[in-house]
């Protein structure tokens, strides 16, 4: 009896939410040589680094330009570990402070 006519009942999942996780942040241990090289709108990599402890890792070209971590993380991580792959838009550089938005690619 009644319905939206879309033909089916999608479950909610984890991966919905890898598909439509855009947060900004701001980068952890940014590194000074690799900060001074970025430009505002720059698209980065995001990538998980390597154990023991894994990190979301920003990086240009192959180099490290710093962390991300926060309330986001633990999600990005479990996405990432999921095969979903995200960029970060450079939003700001201000002296060694660096602000990033996070999206799926």
């Amino acid at each position: 009896m009644g319905g939206s006519g879309s033909g089916g009942w999608t479950p909610t999942s984890s991966s919905d939410k890898c598909a439509t996780l855009v947060f900004d942040a701001q980068l952890n241990s940014p590194q000074p040589s690799a900060l001074a090289t970025l430009l505002q709108g720059e698209y980065l990599s995001v990538e998980l680094s390597a154990l023991p402890r894994q990190v979301v890792q920003v990086s240009k070209s192959g180099m490290v330009v710093g962390a991300l971590t926060g309330t986001q993380a633990p999600q990005l991580i479990n996405c990432l570990q999921n095969g979903y792959s995200f960029k970060a838009e450079v939003v700001n550089v201000t002296g060694g402070m660096c602000t990033v938005r996070v999206s799926p690619l």
